[in-house]
């Protein structure tokens, strides 16, 4: 099965006083700091809370910043007398989808994803159109994944704007997070695909 991960490494800076755990502390992601009893915890800790705070600004449409050299860091005096070392974070990659919107008089705002065929979808207002357009996008690759498909490339809107199909259609772009584990994938409605896994749990005799 096919997987999409970033990687980046972030230096991290490790201080200890008496009595106390050691601290960690991630310059490139303010507010991002843990705590561990040992060197070993705190850099198991360091990894989790770095990967915690990614999906958060990922989920928040934050933009994720760059990692800077050690080098870059060092002479900050907050960091006297700190241990680096740095740390290798893998989170989901994010990709860029165009998208034309249409509406008719007295009709919703229709969506459709020229690089994902038959992925379509519609709200009342222009908001709630994107935000169903990107739904609608997470679930349609999560279909792809479980029928053992690849998620396909986007494209650039001008790839796509000489379409007489999307003529008069208002272009956008909506970000979204590729799916890493579709182990991890969860159908909320009792769509075809869990009426599927049903029948096939309550059918099927699994022989060991």
């Amino acid at each position: 099965m096919e997987r999409y991960f970033m990687h980046k490494q972030y230096p991290i800076v490790i201080d200890k006083d008496p009595d106390s755990d050691y601290g960690v502390t991630v310059p490139d992601l303010p507010g991002c700091y843990t705590f561990g009893d040992t060197i070993a915890d705190v850099l198991t800790q360091a990894v989790e809370a770095v990967e915690c705070h990614l999906e958060g600004m990922l989920l928040d449409g934050d933009p994720i910043p760059e990692p800077k050299d050690i080098a870059y860091h060092e002479t900050n005096p907050e960091y006297v007398d700190g241990v680096w070392k740095t740390i290798t974070i893998k989170f989901p990659e994010l990709r860029h989808y165009s998208i034309v919107i249409h509406k008719d008089p007295d009709s919703a705002y229709g969506v459709t994803v020229p690089d994902m065929p038959g992925c379509f979808t519609a709200g009342d207002t222009l908001e709630d159109a994107l935000k169903q357009a990107r739904e609608a996008i997470e679930f349609h690759m999560e279909c792809l994944l479980l029928d053992g498909y690849p998620i396909p490339a986007s494209k650039d809107i001008a790839f796509h704007q000489d379409n007489p199909n999307y003529a008069d259609g208002q272009w956008e772009s909506v970000t979204v997070i590729l799916p890493t584990d579709v182990s991890k994938i969860q159908v909320d409605q009792p769509g075809p695909i869990q009426r599927l896994f049903r029948w096939f749990n309550q059918t099927t005799q699994v022989v060991r």
